[in-house]
């Protein structure tokens, strides 16, 4: 059974795996995924090439689904990814002001 590389951690795989340095890759990278970090972004933070496919073919594991947890550690990295929503129309109360720019 394979254990944590940190000395007296108390943290083993389960029966019949074993945690190498992959495994920390590739639990970050399916983490950001689940929770729709940008590709580019991931492969800029992780050091993967771009245009590569060593990504999904290695690393990802499309049944991770977003947890708490993902958010919590990488949340950070969704900062600037917008979603534009239906516009709110509001009606005015009472009447307008004149535009004291306008030319009379």
């Amino acid at each position: 059974m394979g254990r944590c590389s940190r000395p007296g951690a108390r943290v083993h795989a389960p029966e019949g795996f074993v945690y190498l340095g992959h495994s920390i890759r590739s639990g970050a990278g399916s983490a950001c995924s689940a929770i729709d970090v940008r590709r580019f972004i991931l492969c800029f933070m992780a050091g993967w090439a771009p245009g590569g496919d060593t990504l999904e073919r290695h690393y990802l594991d499309p049944s991770i689904t977003p947890t708490p947890a993902a958010y919590a550690f990488f949340g950070w990295l969704l900062r600037g990814a917008y979603q534009m929503e239906q516009p709110e129309w509001v009606a005015s109360r009472g009447r307008a002001a004149a535009d004291v720019g306008e030319w009379r």
